[in-house]
């Protein structure tokens, strides 16, 4: 890349994904590990969102829904740029902010830079790919 902006990652994870790809997500080194405010009110969803990041996640209440994701990604790509950052966030609120279908038990590495954004989907089972 040959901009001055670093690239931020951001992975956007449901709960249900956490599992299925637990193994490729301990592997990172995270930043921070961000949690949408409706899944931080279930005990439960928080603490898996817990389980691959190393300490607890930080609740978003900025985040809640698909256009409130959409404007957190530029964000959190502005404040991390050259990191790596995990958003464990409703499957919904994915597939809208990323206009992508059946989000439900995959995660999505978003790309971000000067250049624009990249979207590719982590599949369990598969290598990972890309599927708008």
């Amino acid at each position: 890349m040959g901009d001055l902006f670093c690239a931020a990652t951001i992975y956007l994870v449901t709960p249900g994904s956490i599992a299925r790809l637990e193994t490729r997500l301990r592997t990172k080194r995270w930043a921070e590990v961000l949690i949408a405010a409706p899944l931080a009110m279930d005990p439960e969803r928080l603490a898996v969102a817990g389980a691959f990041g190393e300490s607890t996640p930080v609740t978003r209440p900025d985040i809640h829904d698909g256009p409130s994701l959409g404007r957190a990604l530029e964000s959190l790509a502005d404040l991390h740029r050259g990191e790596t950052v995990a958003v464990v966030a409703p499957a919904a609120a994915i597939e809208a902010a990323l206009g992508v279908a059946e989000a439900d038990d995959d995660a999505f590495a978003v790309t971000i830079d000067f250049d624009g954004r990249s979207v590719q989907r982590l599949v369990a089972d598969e290598a990972d790919e890309h599927r708008p």
